[in-house]
């Protein structure tokens, strides 16, 4: 069988690859999932009138952007483990019941997908957190035969911001001003994915 597996997108020299994203799991009562929308095309990436590329901001709650036949949605996935009875591993499971569920609405297959690769973290939990959001990821993407490949943190945050340690804030100030967004910075998750998405778009070409 041919591999399917696509090479790691290249990160800029000048990019940094630390990242300060915490996973902790907030204490905080949950606020439901808000629906995904359709984005306006962002100005600055040609845009594929055919075909779906998919972009994925790894982590408890996963940001996503898909741009299909030309339009982008954009949305959230939580995988947070939400009761006290629930083991680690249901993290996992959630997010593969919700990537299925959303493969299976599109009309046509996914071309490809993309996310984020993260070098470091704050913490051992946040590490381990991340390595198995992303190994089911790429399980999905196994089982589907979908190509998929990482792209840097540092890569993802110059292309948007012109700076390879930008802030949360700044990525999501940049996600405002590209796709004419009105995200509050609680949804950089959501806003990181839009950029991935970007950098997957102009890595396919």
């Amino acid at each position: 069988m041919a591999k399917r597996r696509m090479m790691r997108v290249k990160p800029e020299s000048d990019s940094p690859s630390d990242s300060t994203r915490n996973e902790e799991e907030p204490k905080k009562k949950r606020k439901k999932e808000k629906k995904k929308k359709i984005v306006a095309a962002p100005s600055s990436a040609q845009l594929p009138s055919t075909g779906t590329i998919v972009g994925i901001d790894p982590g408890s709650r996963c940001g996503w952007a898909c741009c299909s036949n030309g339009e982008i949605m954009s949305g959230m996935w939580d995988t947070r483990v939400k009761l006290r009875k629930e083991g680690g591993g249901m993290r996992y499971l959630r997010l593969e019941k919700q990537m299925n569920e959303f493969f299976d609405k599109l009309d046509e297959k996914v071309d490809c997908l993309f996310f984020e690769e993260v070098r470091r973290h704050k913490g051992v939990d946040a590490a381990h957190v991340y390595g198995g959001v992303v190994a089911t990821i790429t399980k999905v993407c196994e089982q589907r035969e979908i190509p998929y490949a990482s792209v840097p943190v540092g890569t993802v945050k110059k292309r948007a911001t012109g700076k390879g340690n930008a802030g949360k804030e700044d990525m999501v100030a940049a996600a405002n001003r590209e796709f004419g967004l009105g995200l509050s910075d609680k949804e950089n998750d959501r806003a990181d994915a839009l950029w991935i998405l970007v950098c997957g778009i102009e890595e396919v070409g």
